[in-house]
Parts: C-alpha cells; sequence; structure tokens
C-alpha cells in the first residue's frame, strides 16, 4: 500500500475484510493435504514426515496458484473504473490483489514449515463428521456421474435465465444517491457585490419555498479561503430540503427541478447548477468543478479562451442528455480607465502623481492605519 501511495483508510482497509475469508483458504488447503498424508505416516522419523510434507505441497500447489489468479482477475475490472467509482473502489481493488499475494506466498511457504512444527502426532484420526461427510459426499458423486443430465440441464438452464437478466441489469457501478434535497449553484456577474447578492438570494428563497415540495431553503453566499475550493460573494450555494415525496405535487424530482429552473431562470445575469449536496461535493473534490462533466481550456489570453468557450459550449449543446451548460463566468469585472491630460495639469502647476493620489482617495479611500501614523508623527491625535 505504502508503494502504491494508499493511505489507510475506510475504502483501503474494506478490501481487505472482504477478501478475510479468501486470505485463509489456501493455507487452509496446504494443512489439509499435509494433515491427510501423515495420517498413513509414521511421525518419529523426521525426514518421511519432511518428505511427505513436500508431497503434500507439491499435489495442491497448482489449484491453489489457480484459483488464486482467477479471484485476482476477479478484481482486475475495477481498475479500468473512471471518475467516483475509480477514486472510491479502486484502493480496495488494489489491497485485495496484495492480500491475495500475501495469502498465497503464506500458503506455501509459511503454513508448511509451521505444519512441521506443530503437527506431531504419532497416529492421526479422521474427525467422525468428516467420515460421514465424505460417505456422503462419495455417494452423491457416484449417483450423479451415472446420471449426468441432472447436472448439465439444470446448468443450462440456469445459464439461459442469467442471460435473460442481463438487459434488466443497471449500468452503473455507482448509481446516483437520492439524498432529498437539491443544491442550486448560483453564479453571478463577478462585479457583484455583496449586498446585491444578498437582496438577490433572498428573492430567490422567497419564490422558492413557494414550491409545495419545498420544506425549506438555506444559501451561503462566497466561500471563505480556509476551505479547499474558496468562491467570491458572486457565487452562492442554495441547499433546499424537500418534504416526502408523498406530499409532491410534482410526479418527479426531474419535474420539480425543470420548475424551479424555469421559476429562477427569469433573474437575468446569473448562472445555475442543479446537483445534489454530497454530489456536488465529489465532483469539486474530483475535478474542481461544480459539475459532472467539465471541459478544461487553458491558455493565457482571456479573450482567446472566452471566444474557444464559447465555441466549445455551442459545438456540445445539441448533445442528448445535456443538462445545465453554463461557461464559468471568470472574466467581465468592469473597470474606469482614467488617463491624465499631461498638458493641462502642466498648465494647472499639478503633477500626475496628485491627480492619482486623489482619484486614490476619492474611489477606494486611504488605509486609516497610514494616516493615524501619518497624524501621529505630526503630533496630531485623532479618534475614530
Amino acid at each position: 500500500m505504502g508503494w502504491q501511495g494508499i493511505s489507510a483508510n475506510l475504502m483501503s482497509f474494506g478490501g481487505i475484510a472482504i477478501a478475510i475469508g479468501m486470505l485463509g483458504d489456501g493455507s487452509i488447503v496446504v494443512v489439509e493435504s499435509i494433515y491427510r498424508k501423515l495420517q498413513s505416516l509414521d511421525t518419529s522419523d523426521n525426514d518421511k514426515r519432511i518428505g511427505a510434507i513436500i508431497e503434500a505441497v507439491n499435489e495442491v500447489r497448482k489449484p491453489i496458484l489457480f484459483s488464486v489468479a482467477i479471484i485476482i482477475m476477479v478484481f482486475l475490472p475495477i481498475f479500468s473504473l473512471q471518475g467516483i467509482e475509480g477514486k472510491l473502489f479502486r484502493p480496495l481493488a488494489i489491497t485485495i490483489v496484495f492480500a491475495l499475494i500475501g495469502s498465497l506466498i503464506a500458503a506455501l511457504v509459511i503454513s508448511p514449515v509451521l505444519s512441521s512444527m506443530i503437527i506431531r502426532k504419532t497416529r492421526l484420526v479422521e474427525p467422525r463428521f468428516m467420515s460421514v461427510l465424505r460417505k456422503g459426499y462419495k455417494a452423491l458423486l457416484l449417483t450423479l456421474t451415472k446420471r449426468s443430465w441432472m447436472i448439465v440441464i439444470p446448468a443450462i438452464l440456469l445459464l439461459f435465465i442469467s442471460l435473460m437478466l442481463v438487459p434488466r441489469l443497471g449500468t452503473e457501478f455507482v448509481p446516483t444517491l437520492e439524498e432529498g434535497a437539491i443544491q442550486v449553484i448560483i453564479t453571478s456577474a463577478p462585479s457583484t457585490s455583496l449586498e446585491t447578492m444578498t437582496e438577490l438570494i433572498q428573492l430567490m428563497e422567497r419564490d422558492v419555498v413557494q414550491f409545495d415540495e419545498v420544506e425549506h431553503a438555506i444559501t451561503k453566499i462566497g466561500r471563505p479561503e480556509a476551505g479547499s475550493h474558496p468562491h467570491p460573494v458572486n457565487f452562492a450555494s442554495m441547499q433546499i430540503t424537500l418534504k416526502p415525496q408523498d406530499q409532491w405535487t410534482h410526479n418527479s424530482k426531474e419535474d420539480l427541478v425543470n420548475g424551479l429552473a424555469q421559476q429562477l431562470g427569469e433573474y437575468p445575469g446569473i448562472q445555475l447548477n442543479f446537483t445534489q449536496p454530497i454530489q456536488n461535493l465529489f465532483d469539486e473534490l474530483l475535478s474542481g468543478v461544480r459539475t459532472q462533466l467539465a471541459i478544461k481550456i487553458y491558455g493565457e489570453n482571456i479573450d482567446t479562451l472566452r471566444r474557444y468557450a464559447e465555441l466549445t459550449g455551442q459545438a456540445v449543446s445539441g448533445i442528448s442528455g445535456l443538462v445545465d451548460l453554463g461557461i464559468e463566468q471568470s472574466w467581465g469585472q468592469p473597470q474606469y480607465r482614467i488617463t491624465p491630460n499631461r498638458e493641462t495639469s502642466k498648465r494647472y502647476g499639478i503633477t500626475v502623481n496628485q491627480i492619482m493620489e486623489a482619484i486614490e482617495l476619492a474611489v477606494g479611500g486611504e488605509v486609516v492605519s497610514q494616516i493615524y501614523k501619518e497624524t501621529r508623527r505630526f503630533g496630531i491625535h485623532v479618534r475614530f
């Protein structure tokens, strides 16, 4: 696990918990084979005992090797999983494979050595219940070998029944969890202030709670830098808690989402993305984007990036099953560009620095602490 960079967590150790029964199978088979060989042998002769143990291990070596290899092959498709499934279950599959390889080494190397040290009885007698089971199994096996159709026909019927059930099987390894809540990601223009965003969210919450299916709605505006994904104040996350489905007026959750999208889509200049709280956390964890599928375009010129983003959006907009298509609003920040007229400022005896300081003071103000330091230097005490 350390070699593969896998941490000790619930999913990685879950693989060992699942394989705990399979880990001992190889050693059990080896010990049973050694036990059977030593039954008809005088165990007082150490050389004969060692030879019998080696012979017993050689008899079951290939079956154990192939059985463990088959079990490992069952878990190989998990390594091809992508997205959330791959992140969750690939560590599980890796730990299972490592544990099975370790159990194979223990069965073929450690178990024979321990058997030679522990099994020292002169006469080993088979338990009575094993004799009863052996006789019953032998009688059943002889009956079935004489009437092979009793095995072949049921096996063929079971095969056809399993093939008929294949079209009804699910195609997702991890189906979408129904969380009983809806999360709406609201993104406005980057220039939106906190006050304007607060007013907008309050209006949207009043519209949302008018739906009969909604129990309550609460919104978080922005996200601090202490989190893994900080967001500015033009970003808001509205979590909608739903009532039990028997109190709904819409037929399904899809109809409810469509109704919410139509109602909230009347507000201009915003982008909406409908998801679920836990699902949204997984999406952000995997790609850093609040959606299941994201297309990222990299470059240095923001205007070129914007043009290619719009072209990409137009290209994928016609794909069947696509909903909530949106482009990140990472541009459009308005600004004032002020260019001093140097000729005019010379006539009035004003420098460019004085003009820029006056503009800075009028637009953004000046740091209070700096003013306090300057006034204290001249012996003036200012109380704020």
